[in-house]
């Protein structure tokens, strides 16, 4: 059997390209990333259409990982979407969850460990874990830290105060 022939030396933009490439995926999956969010569900924290939101990746696992009040990007539970929504409750919490729409029960719920429930600001019209109950942390993709378009509407996120119903614009 004869050895194969050596490869012919690449160019160095091909090299240049792949390693920005490497670094371009391993910076999106890993680190940071930019998500669009719509619908009305998180109005009037973000709009109806259009927000793009710079979303951070890389202190998902350290402890803690993430605060009440802080918006997140998840993996829907029942879709394959994702979703933008508020922590309400994190592992051990105990909550009185809000009404879902057209219902008049209530219950006294305790977050268990590895999950973490979620509510859009715009109650009315948000599907989220009054729904479909606490979400695991593995379904969390990410915080947002700002919304970087539209230009008139760049702002940086910080977690709503405990009890805090009004928007922080």
């Amino acid at each position: 059997m004869s050895p194969l022939p050596p490869l012919l030396p690449l160019p160095p933009y091909v090299k240049s390209l792949a390693v920005g490439a490497a670094m371009g995926f391993l910076f999106k999956e890993f680190l940071f990333s930019f998500s669009f969010c719509s619908g009305s569900s998180m109005y009037p924290t973000l709009a109806l259409s259009g927000d793009v939101l710079f979303v951070e990746k890389i202190r998902l696992n350290q402890n803690p990982p993430l605060s009440k009040g802080e918006i997140i990007t998840i993996r829907s539970p029942t879709t394959d979407s994702v979703l933008c929504k508020r922590i309400l409750g994190l592992p051990g919490d105990v909550l009185l969850p809000g009404l879902n729409p057209g219902s008049f029960r209530t219950q006294i719920l305790q977050i268990p460990e590895g999950m973490v429930w979620v509510e859009g600001d715009n109650k009315l019209t948000s599907t989220d874990s009054r729904h479909f109950g606490a979400i695991p942390l593995n379904l969390v993709r990410g915080r947002v830290l700002m919304r970087v378009w539209p230009p008139s509407r760049i702002r940086s996120f910080k977690p709503k105060p405990e009890g805090d119903d009004r928007n922080h614009q």
